[in-house]
């Protein structure tokens, strides 16, 4: 297990960033419109995504080469590939569950009452509202 968490690093960051306010706005969305219709996208997209990235990770551990370089490369151990593999597949499956939680609870609340219109990041973080904790941390908030 220690070894799992030393191994993550880029893969990760690289999942993490993938949601962002257009992503998130996106996600909702399809929530809304679609409702429940569009879940499956995250368990179809995963595998796919983390090919992509996975190609990049092994990618970028060679540096300033073609891809014919590349191609011809036997450097790589396969102790590094075993790594960049956790790091990415990790990295992949925590923004797939975000998508997948983001959808599910904006179909759950909007898609469920009718409200099937969202085209900004505000209105996208006002759906996931019921989602968030309300964490107070060292200043107070008016309603």
């Amino acid at each position: 297990m220690q070894r799992f968490f030393a191994n993550l690093g880029p893969g990760l960051v690289t999942g993490a960033v993938d949601d962002d306010p257009s992503g998130i706005t996106t996600f909702s969305a399809a929530g809304a419109v679609f409702g429940y219709s569009f879940l499956w996208t995250a368990l179809v997209s995963l595998p796919l995504m983390a090919a992509v990235q996975l190609m990049y990770a092994r990618l970028g551990m060679v540096t300033k080469h073609g891809k014919t370089t590349v191609a011809q490369r036997r450097g790589s151990t396969n102790q590094e590939l075993s790594a960049a593999k956790d790091d990415v597949l990790t990295g992949m499956f925590v923004s797939n569950l975000v998508m997948f939680f983001i959808i599910l609870t904006t179909a759950d609340t909007l898609h469920a009452h009718g409200m099937r219109n969202i085209e900004t990041a505000k209105q996208a973080s006002e759906a996931l509202r019921p989602l968030a904790a309300r964490v107070h941390i060292g200043y107070s908030r008016s309603d």
